[in-house]
């Protein structure tokens, strides 16, 4: 029954041009109160060794007409029983975050949030905001190795982290870090 309930929890949303895909496996159903609409006799005994959590978001995309934005997220936890335990780099068995996010993308979206009586928004509005983005981005992320501020010649906000329990390093938009100097990163 679990199974086949996290095979139907799948999701694959095409909304407007927005696009999520999304699955997870090894959720305790009873930490988020849906459990009383499925069989009691079906879920996992919180006594039992926990069950290896996954959770995968393999695309996650947001189009307009100054781009896209895509984000991957690919999380595998174990010895985790709770959504509320303190989850460590123990716990972690593996990870990928990939997020891609063009200034130009994020600045049109903006311009659009902040003139939402205009049908569309005049490339000027598009360059402010883009201007501002950028400045933001610098201010807040300047200084954090997980960020790159351009790809391909595209300026944004561009990551790639990938984790591997048993790898001795992390690599982080291409680069090579040893695990203790990740954790510092995550830590600041």
């Amino acid at each position: 029954m679990l199974m086949a309930l996290l095979k139907a929890l799948l999701v694959h949303s095409i909304i407007a041009n927005k696009i999520l895909n999304m699955d997870f496996k090894g959720i305790n159903f009873k930490e988020i109160d849906l459990y009383s609409y499925f069989d009691q006799d079906n879920l996992p005994n919180d006594n039992a060794k926990p069950a290896p959590l996954i959770f995968n978001i393999d695309k996650l995309n947001w189009h307009n007409s100054e781009g896209d934005i895509n984000l991957v997220i690919n999380l595998a936890l174990t010895g985790v029983n709770s959504f509320d335990a303190d989850v460590g780099m123990d716990n972690i068995e593996s990870m990928k975050f990939k997020f891609d996010a063009p200034s130009r993308v994020i600045a049109k979206i903006l311009a659009q949030w902040n003139n939402p009586s205009q049908d569309g928004v005049i490339s000027r509005q598009v360059d402010n905001m883009d201007s501002y983005v950028q400045m933001m981005g610098q201010l807040f992320f300047n200084h954090s190795d997980m960020i790159l501020f351009e790809k391909d010649g595209v300026k944004g906000f561009f990551t790639d982290v990938n984790y591997q329990k048993t790898a001795p390093n992390v690599y982080i938009n291409g680069n090579k870090m040893d695990k203790r100097s990740f954790l510092n990163i995550l830590t600041i």
